[in-house]
């Protein structure tokens, strides 16, 4: 145990004095995700610093009414992010719990709400 413990502290020692500039997230990101009823798309639109990640996720993105929601507890750590956003329903209150990894102008992870199964996406950046 003490082994197992010492080792994901030096992994995540490792990625925190990683260079940043070497990972920055920063940027605009189109994502895609299949579902049952057809292909999921939502842009990502991201701010790094450091290891705070901030932004927006517009979840109609192809309609003509965009739909943007801030994130919240956006973190980087070396090539890996997470963050969430929260969907209002009436009174209700939806978590969406985002993680995943980039490398350069490419990402996947996954979605999840609630105890709901993890729903995997990809996503490509704007150059």
């Amino acid at each position: 145990m003490k082994k197992a413990v010492l080792g994901a502290l030096f992994v995540l020692t490792l990625a925190c004095t990683t260079p940043v500039g070497a990972q920055d997230i920063t940027g605009t990101w189109h994502l895609a995700a299949e579902t049952e009823v057809g292909t999921l798309t939502q842009t990502f639109v991201l701010a790094q610093d450091g290891t705070h990640l901030d932004g927006s996720v517009d979840l109609a993105p192809d309609d003509d009414a965009s739909l943007p929601v801030r994130l919240a507890d956006g973190i980087v750590i070396g090539r890996s992010f997470t963050f969430t956003i929260s969907l209002e329903f009436g009174p209700n209150v939806m978590q969406r719990l985002y993680a995943g990894t980039f490398d350069g102008d490419t990402m996947q992870g996954t979605m999840r709400e609630g105890q709901s199964d993890a729903l995997a996406f990809t996503a490509e950046r704007d150059r």
